[in-house]
């Protein structure tokens, strides 16, 4: 959720409707009971009591077919008079597609046509800030974790390596890649990762360690 100038909040969401057809002859399983998704932006004028639909940033049409979730977790980045949308579009195993992003030079009313974001190679769960000083950080997942900087809306990314970070003074890093990211200070920020040392498990199966919640300051220069 987003404070916009005039007090109004804005958040984007992401999921698919009662009607939307369902994905029967999706190549990934899981997907053939559930339609794919779509992603759209919400409004509040009363502090998130009372929802109100503003657009929709994409839908399944809109990405490639081997995208076989359709747009789905999504963060909004608001640089000025743009704003830009970077979603998740297929982290199942063995089908992954790169993050896509969308822009808007309308307050969120339009969206481009999304475009596979370039220089980001992990795919799922992006979250994100914009610095004082126009730093923009985008944390996302899949098949590890990975931090990425760039300046202000450019889209030159410069990535982080926490894996290798993790590995040097902890066990293997096996995680489900969900992340975030929250700041410190002007030029500081944390974030936030997991760690399943014994990867995807049933309930109740036994384990080896337990599951962990890491996280790892991050001071950019």
């Amino acid at each position: 959720i987003q404070v916009l100038p005039g007090g109004k909040w804005v958040a984007p969401a992401y999921g698919a409707y009662e009607d939307d057809p369902r994905a029967t002859n999706s190549p990934a399983p899981e997907m053939r009971r559930m339609a794919r998704f779509s992603t759209e932006l919400l409004v509040s004028g009363d502090e998130g009591r009372n929802w109100s639909w503003l657009s929709r940033i994409a839908a399944p049409g809109d990405v490639p077919d081997e995208c076989l979730e359709g747009p789905s977790e999504v963060h909004l980045f608001q640089f000025g008079r743009l704003w830009r949308a970077v979603f998740r579009t297929s982290g199942l195993k063995n089908f992954f597609q790169p993050l896509h992003y969308s822009e808007s030079m309308d307050r969120g009313c339009s969206w481009s046509k999304p475009r596979a974001l370039p220089g980001v190679d992990m795919i799922m769960d992006p979250r994100g800030l914009i610095m004082p000083d126009r730093i923009t950080v985008l944390a996302a997942g899949r098949p590890k974790i990975g931090m990425y900087l760039a300046e202000g809306e450019n889209l030159e990314f410069h990535k982080l390596d926490l894996v290798v970070h993790h590995n040097r003074h902890l066990p293997r890093l096996r995680t489900t890649g969900h992340t975030d990211v929250v700041p410190l200070g002007p030029r500081s920020v944390l974030m936030v990762y997991d760690c399943i040392p014994d990867s995807w498990r049933w309930p109740g199966s036994p384990f080896t360690a337990p599951d962990a919640i890491y996280a790892v300051r991050i001071d950019i220069d």
